[in-house]
């Protein structure tokens, strides 16, 4: 009988740079604290009142813990802290340092700071923020110590941050307090792999999930955020370690996903009555949800990655889409050989798209070791039928003119995406940043925005059009930027006319004097950076305005931009 093996990613959790067009004129944030690697990840790192304020967990050494921080982006100064060490403890070994996560509110400018204290105590607490940056505590909500499970999916919060939903566990009553060195997934809020069972050592992999059930249960909290009473409570399967809440704003409900059961709860932001509980059949044991589709019809989740036993590079990527209304799933499987952390798969809601960047790579042999470095990444889109398919597999080049080492996916990066959904933007460790179509993948824009390396997270903040960007060290780089197109330049030939500048999209348009002119020709050499008309000197009478636009396919204009004839 073959052995079906199943890897699953699991949840933890002075430079220079050149300004260049798109991303041009820019400034760094530097947190005060040295032995740091502050990052702009979703799962540490979030921003309120349209990008203004940011906030981040940054995590000390000597001893390891955590201070949150505030800060403003424009311009970029470190504005209030708060040593979190009295509410989550600290460690002088990085394999106990406390498990926590952060999620914020745009609006209302809320922070919400929750995971394990390094007792195990599960905490959440909630800061509130004005626009100046400053934090002040609102209210606290603890639990018993458990079996040390902590993720960034165990949270959600609603739109409007009146809401929030929190999964955490209570010992059974049977049970004596667990203790975390006779569990052997106490890893599990680590960006770090698992691997079910182990290839060294095949055993039953249901030992320590059965050890772990037998001492806790799971729990679904409804807590209210103004002063974090608890409106409601229910118990969640518990068969694995994997789980998701959501709040569905469409249904004006909740959504709960843990192993591969989903739970969907009546409509109601006050109370959680289990409405439909369905599991359907499919080759994923365990799932980690994505999203909610805008309409709240579909929940997308990644399934894992089964290794092919007669191969040894060779596996089977799964993405799930689950069905709601007809309480049903549809599977996608991929054959790869690399495959994504379940948390840094970005999921769009408006076009209800994942973006998944394939940064693990595992060889067999005596145990489990990462080995080569990837360099693609996986657009999925959703079908009308409610089966996700693969759009583009984005591949980017194995070098680039004007850096030293090659191009390749850090296993911590992130991508961002455009509002609209058009572009997605690729952050390589070598510093350099991707700009894709994301319809087909098209690299339209390559730009080395970090020379000396390193470049790990980025978050776009499209209201201000800027760029956040970390690297290895205790600062944050920030930098202008754009997501609609841009014209630079415009040379008027003999037979034709160059248009110069950046993210033009395929299938855009050119506007002349306000005049469709139909879908631009872009250059061949340069499709992202260059449009070509066949219109040049002896079209246009001399000393006459010249006036030109690019609509990009998702409605973005250009700049307008006149030269005179």
């Amino acid at each position: 009988m073959k052995l079906k093996v199943m890897i699953f990613s699991l949840l933890m959790f002075a430079h220079t740079f050149i300004p260049l067009a798109v991303f041009g004129q820019g400034s760094e944030l530097v947190f005060p604290i040295e032995e740091s690697s502050p990052s702009v990840l979703p799962e540490v790192a979030g921003f309120a009142f349209g990008g203004k304020v940011g906030f981040n967990l940054v995590l000390t050494k000597l001893p390891y813990k955590y201070i949150l921080f505030s800060f403003s982006v424009s311009p970029a100064r470190i504005i209030d802290r708060v040593d979190l060490e009295p509410d989550f403890g600290s460690s002088q070994e990085s394999a106990t340092i406390p498990r926590i996560f952060l999620k914020v509110n745009d609006q209302r400018g809320l922070a919400f700071v929750f995971g394990q204290h390094t007792n195990g105590a599960q905490c959440l607490f909630a800061f509130q923020s004005e626009t100046n940056g400053l934090l002040r505590r609102l209210w606290s909500v603890s639990y018993p110590r458990n079996a040390f499970l902590s993720a960034e999916s165990d949270l959600a919060v609603n739109a409007d941050a009146s809401r929030l939903c929190w999964i955490h566990y209570f010992p059974r009553e049977s049970a004596l307090p667990p203790n975390p060195s006779q569990l052997a997934i106490t890893s599990s809020t680590l960006r770090t792999l698992s691997l079910w069972p182990s290839p060294s050592d095949p055993v039953n992999r249901t030992e320590p999930y059965l050890t772990l059930t037998s001492l806790v249960t799971r729990q679904l909290s409804f807590i209210r955020a103004t002063d974090g009473a608890q409106l409601a409570m229910t118990e969640l399967p518990f068969n694995s370690i994997f789980t998701s809440v959501f709040f569905d704003e469409a249904q004006r409900r909740v959504v709960a996903i843990a192993d591969k059961t989903v739970i969907v709860f009546a409509t109601s932001f006050d109370r959680l009555d289990p409405e439909s509980t369905f599991s359907p059949a499919m080759s994923s044991s365990d799932v980690v949800g994505q999203g909610i589709t805008k309409d709240g019809r579909f929940l997308l989740a990644y399934g894992g990655y089964k290794p092919d036993p007669n191969e040894s590079k060779s596996g089977l990527n799964y993405y799930i889409s689950f069905d709601l209304e007809m309480h049903s799933a549809s599977e996608l499987a991929l054959r790869e050989t690399f495959f994504p952390i379940s948390n840094g798969i970005t999921f769009h809601q408006a076009k209800a798209m994942l973006f998944a960047p394939l940064t693990a790579d595992l060889t067999f042999g005596s145990g489990v070791t990462p080995s080569r470095s990837s360099r693609d990444v996986d657009i999925l889109g959703l079908q009308q039928d409610g089966s996700l398919t693969r759009i583009c597999q984005v591949k980017l080049p194995k070098r680039s003119t004007g850096s030293l080492s090659p191009n390749a996916l850090s296993s911590y990066c992130n991508i961002e995406v455009s509002e609209s959904g058009a572009m997605a933007f690729i952050p390589s460790g070598n510093g350099r940043l991707f700009t894709v179509d994301t319809a087909d993948g098209e690299i339209i824009r390559d730009i080395l925005i970090n020379p000396n390396g390193g470049l790990v997270s980025i978050k776009v903040l499209e209201p201000l059009k800027r760029l956040v960007a970390s690297d290895h060290t205790n600062r944050f780089l920030l930098l202008d930027a754009t997501t609609g197109p841009v014209i630079s330049s415009i040379a008027v030939k003999r037979k034709s006319t160059i248009i110069s500048g950046e993210n033009f999209l395929n299938g855009a348009h050119v506007l002349f004097d306000g005049i469709d002119l139909g879908i631009a020709n872009r250059s061949a050499n340069y499709p992202g950076r260059e449009i070509v008309l066949d219109r040049g000197k002896k079209d246009f009478t001399r000393g006459q305005l010249l006036r030109f636009m690019i609509v990009n396919p998702d409605g973005l204009t250009s700049n307008e931009f006149t030269i005179q004839r």
